[in-house]
């Protein structure tokens, strides 16, 4: 049911009182929401952060009996586990949840020790603080460093070693080093094309967070408004992707696994085009709606975007069929973005339907320290000084002991997230996410729907494990006419028709 404010009442195990999550295109600016209504938008993160998973246990919890919103939410989807037939593992099963980027096209694949990690968050959409913590827990992990498109701050590169650099349409902060090794560390470059939170739009910081330090590293003037622009200038087909990823990877002796990221539009078409340009090598990162943004016009917030329960399973297919033609493409690993990370097994569920590895933004923010208050990311005016830049607020918030207790909420989220992905895959007896030979080792028939509308999402059961699955019975009476839709370019569609050749 749907409030005055957009939101959704959410029944929460405590008597009567209602919570409310955000519906989809809601934006994370200029809300006049109540205490109630935020707690269940930073409520997981916040209690993974604090205790880790164990503490969630049995019972009743706040984030059970979600009201349906205008699209499927995950909690329409379960996992069934192991059974009779296919019996389930047992407690002390050692589960191994790495994930491999990259294939023969970089001179060492990089190994990553589970499928969860942080997305791109820039320096100067948030704080130096911010960048100290995530940098050092990741590290601390084992996991890669993300700083958006806004640069690299040198002394944040010295603090881990695996390093996701961004190379946007705006070019900020890119220079040789920027993109290069220095044999000390692994850089992984991520191409973004696109932004689930604002598809069709470039990266964006108002004039008020350019300060010098900021401007300096992004290459532009202080104070005032910094715009990238809507894609790679030098980008309008596949070939032109293909040619981009050709000279980063020549630039770089082939030592850095190449990523691109969208914000997609033809779902199909475009991973695979992204597919073709990679060369089989690398990854795509789909980012869906729902996903979070510094700036970003209200337009662009709550009337674009596929939602990222739609975008999962269309993103896995296309891969697929690329993979049937041509197994080099196993070696492109798919991610999803945009949303997760709120409801309980969200993550783990997105993982089950298609998706290789999952991105968070708004989830890792709140375990370092946003509070998700009433202040617009983009002011400047963040009261904790999360996505601020006032000296006064990160020496009263960011002291060195609150920066480990930061530090420690960040790694306790991550470990939390993949704790529980690990018992997931005991119940299903699974060791591993992927098999020796890199093929998926889960996949969407491991769940079921709850609702119709989540079996056509997805493309799993309804009800049972054989119930009907309402996405194939749409695509057979679609005849076929999905193997080239009208909106392939014909570039894609003779790529692969020449891979069907060979």
């Amino acid at each position: 049911m749907a409030g005055e404010s957009g939101t959704t009442k959410v029944l929460t195990g405590k008597g009567e009182r209602p919570q409310f999550i955000y519906g989809i295109g809601e934006e994370y600016e200029g809300f006049q929401e109540t205490t109630e209504e935020r707690e269940f938008v930073w409520g997981l993160a916040d209690s993974f952060a604090k205790s880790g998973a164990l503490q969630l246990g049995s019972g009743n919890n706040q984030y059970s009996k979600l009201e349906q919103t205008l699209f499927p939410t995950w909690r329409e989807a379960n996992f069934v586990g192991g059974g009779l037939i296919y019996l389930p593992g047992n407690p002390n099963l050692d589960v191994d949840i790495s994930v491999t980027l990259g294939g023969p096209l970089v001179e060492e694949p990089v190994v990553l020790n589970r499928p969860i990690w942080r997305g791109g968050i820039s320096y100067g959409s948030t704080s130096d603080p911010f960048h100290i913590v995530q940098a050092t827990a990741e590290n601390r992990l084992g996991m890669p460093y993300n700083g958006g498109e806004g640069g690299l701050v040198k002394r944040i590169e010295e603090i881990t070693e695996k390093i996701i650099v961004q190379y946007a349409s705006g070019r900020a902060g890119v220079s040789a080093g920027y993109l290069t090794t220095d044999g000390k560390r692994t850089k992984i470059i991520e191409i973004k094309m696109g932004q689930g939170a604002k598809p069709s739009k470039g990266g964006q910081l108002t004039g008020q967070k350019v300060f010098p330090f900021i401007a300096d590293l992004r290459f532009v003037k202080p104070w005032q408004d910094f715009y990238s622009p809507a894609h790679p200038i030098d980008v309008s087909s596949v070939e032109d992707l293909k040619a981009m990823i050709l000279k980063l990877r020549e630039a770089t002796r082939y030592q850095s696994v190449i990523g691109v990221k969208i914000g997609p539009n033809d779902i199909m078409a475009d991973v695979i085009t992204a597919a073709v340009a990679l060369d089989g090598d690398g990854y795509i990162e789909v980012a869906g709606a729902g996903g979070g943004t510094a700036a970003a016009t209200k337009n662009s917030m709550q009337n674009f975007g596929v939602p990222t329960i739609y975008a999962v399973a269309e993103a896995r297919w296309a891969l697929d069929q690329l993979i049937s033609l041509d197994t080099k493409y196993k070696n492109i690993k798919l991610g999803v973005s945009g949303g997760l990370g709120f409801e309980l097994g969200d993550v783990q569920k997105a993982i089950f339907a298609g998706a290789d590895f999952v991105t968070l933004g708004k989830a890792f923010m709140i375990a370092a320290g946003c509070i998700d208050c009433n202040e617009p990311c983009y002011t400047g005016e963040c009261p904790t000084g999360t996505t601020s830049h006032e000296q006064s607020k990160h020496e009263r918030n960011y002291t060195p002991p609150q920066l480990e207790m930061h530090i420690a909420r960040v790694m306790n989220y991550s470990n939390a997230q993949a704790a529980i992905l690990r018992d997931i895959l005991r119940s299903y007896n699974r060791p591993s996410l992927f098999t020796r030979t890199g093929e998926r080792n889960i996949g969407p028939q491991d769940l079921i729907a709850l609702t119709e509308r989540a079996s056509l999402a997805l493309g799993i059961p309804y009800g049972t494990p054989n119930g009907p699955n309402f996405r194939n019975i749409a695509l057979q009476e679609m005849k076929g006419q999905r193997e080239f839709p009208s909106s392939f370019r014909k570039s894609i569609a003779d790529l692969l028709y020449q891979i069907k050749g060979n």
